[in-house]
């Protein structure tokens, strides 16, 4: 055997390459593997050199395939997310509650004032931060950047909006603003941290895209603490393709992020949405019931889909100052509604503990006329879709299930709360178009005995809305004009090709340097004439060329 044969060092510890880079274009020139070469001994093929080897470097050489620091970044990941979203609840209840015991004038004047502070952090603190965030993460993973986008001058407008909008009585939703902040944190982190330890995630592509997606999971999990649920969101709505790899990084991350929470939820700094008390079913003649109002709420989430798209062109497209005015409006008109109605100043997580609750209240019931005023206002805030849709099927639930008492008061039907989290669960399906919506129901109420109705009405949900409408995420990339390649819903277009979308150019021609009285063709017969000409002839690239009045193209260079 040649004296040049690579040798391996034996063992299974050593890190994959599959585990370190996506593509080809990745991998450096002398890239560290975790591999080493070991001696070569007479008679045999691989050989270990490990056991002459000192305790000290053998522990050294097992710490590098641990990789401790990626499970560093991966801990301040989460545990950052975690604690910025526990200190915009923190602000949020405090300033909410001051507004809610005080004078009414107080409660109608501090709204107004509140979101154009919101608008304000958008417009003079940094654009990128408007919206959801969810539809920019997505086109970002597919690798696309979007300018000033993850910057720490995004986060801070960020932060301060969706806490301005949330305190103003906005019934906004957090879910897609923390994983804005998240995927800002997580690229802050790459860029602040010490580039000796961390320099493989500054450098490769594919690194950084998986600890976007990682923040991803983890500014789902900051919104409801439910760390299984927001893994499976996270991958169903921003990925097209998903390293499994990856998977064990966003439940390490997410489940940092849980931890804090839940510290902090013993410590009575923050409440936790957290239901108990949900009652059993028995399976029955109600499951009929509970498909026909899933399908109604994929009806509704087809419906709402429409309306949040159909607003929002038109509010883009208003003047700096009329957003200003057009968010007053709205604030103004729910700090009217509310302030007659003490059941309405209440967060939303307060709101569906109630819904979700046993116990009868239905005063909670006339919610949704602020919530329906409020969602129109999401345009040039940070604000989510994920939490609005959750109440807005609540409360359809709810009502169903009152109505079903009182239309069969002997009948053993199941609890209005049952009926609420399964309308819950089935427009926030509808909406997103996703399927764990499920899981994190299971997790936010502890119990896994309703997992049949709860299942069988997100997929209904879930097919009726595809028949209507894409998701609210695929809407808000169109409206932004962001580069995505959307999905077919068309069988038939998978059979198309390029050249079914080309426009054919008349008036481009090949010209090549050095050839025989200067021959022109028609650029569709280019390779076949370049096929005929010498092997010293020039040829590519393309540059526009204007000859009178009719442009044309002209194909210069050199090719081997």
């Amino acid at each position: 055997m040649p004296s040049d044969t690579p040798w391996s060092r034996g063992g299974h510890n050593a890190m994959a390459i599959t585990d370190l880079f996506g593509t080809y274009d990745d991998v450096p020139p002398n890239a560290r593997l975790g591999l080493g070469t070991a001696t070569r001994e007479k008679g045999s093929l691989f050989t270990t050199s490990s056991r002459r080897l000192s305790f000290r470097r053998r522990l050294g050489f097992t710490l590098s395939t641990i990789r401790i620091s990626e499970w560093t970044l991966l801990t301040l990941l989460g545990v950052i997310t975690a604690l910025v979203a526990i200190a915009v609840e923190y602000c949020v209840a405090h300033i909410f509650e001051l507004r809610a015991e005080g004078p009414l004038w107080v409660y109608f004047l501090t709204g107004p004032f509140l979101v154009v502070a919101a608008v304000g952090c958008v417009q003079f603190g940094s654009p990128a931060a408007v919206g959801s965030g969810m539809p920019q993460m997505k086109v970002t993973l597919v690798g696309e950047e979007i300018p000033n986008l993850l910057t720490l001058r995004t986060l801070v407008s960020k932060v301060f909006g969706l806490g301005c909008g949330l305190a103003a009585g906005l019934t906004i939703g957090s879910e897609g603003p923390f994983v804005h902040v998240s995927g800002c944190i997580a690229n802050a982190l790459s860029r602040y941290l010490p580039a000796k330890r961390f320099r493989r995630y500054f450098t490769y592509e594919t690194f950084r895209l998986q600890l976007l997606a990682v923040a991803v999971s983890t500014g789902v999990t900051a919104t409801f603490g439910a760390p299984v649920g927001g893994v499976i969101f996270a991958v169903e709505v921003t990925a097209v393709y998903f390293f499994v790899s990856n998977l064990s990084r966003a439940f390490y991350s997410s489940i940092c992020c849980v931890l804090i929470y839940r510290v902090t939820r013993e410590s009575g700094l923050v409440d936790l949405f957290e239901v108990e008390d949900m009652p059993d079913w028995k399976l029955h003649w109600e499951l009929i019931i509970f498909c026909i109002l899933s399908a109604v709420c994929g009806v509704l989430a087809g419906l709402l889909v429409y309306c949040i798209g159909y607003i929002n062109r038109y509010t883009t497209k208003l003047p700096s100052l009329w957003r200003f005015i057009w968010a007053v409006c709205v604030v103004s008109a729910i700090a009217g509604i509310s302030c007659g109605l003490p059941v309405l100043q209440r967060l939303d997580k307060k709101l569906l503990t109630l819904l979700f609750s046993a116990e009868e209240d239905p005063a909670a019931d006339y919610y949704h006329t602020m919530h329906s005023v409020g969602e129109l206002a999401v345009s040039h805030i940070p604000a989510g879709v994920f939490t609005p849709s959750f109440v807005i099927g609540a409360l359809c639930g709810r009502f169903t299930g009152v109505v079903m008492h009182e239309l069969f008061p002997d009948a053993d039907l199941a609890s209005p709360a049952l009926y609420s989290l399964i309308g819950a669960v089935s427009v926030t399906a509808g909406v997103t178009r996703t399927v764990s919506v499920a899981v994190i129901a299971f997790e936010l109420t502890a119990q896994i005995h309703n997992m049949t109705p709860i299942l069988l009405c997100t997929l209904i949900s879930y097919t009726v809305s595809a028949m209507l409408t894409i998701s609210i995420y695929d809407v808000l990339l169109h409206l932004r004009n962001l580069p995505y390649l959307p999905h077919l819903r068309k069988s038939d277009l998978y059979h198309h090709v390029c050249r079914d979308l080309m426009i054919p150019i008349n008036t481009a021609f090949c010209i090549f340097e050095g050839s025989p009285h200067g021959l022109e063709v028609p650029l569709i017969d280019a390779y076949d004439a370049s096929r005929r000409l010498p092997k010293g002839c020039d040829k590519v690239p393309v540059v526009e060329y204007v000859a009178g009045h009719e442009p044309m193209i002209v194909l210069r260079g050199r090719l081997a």
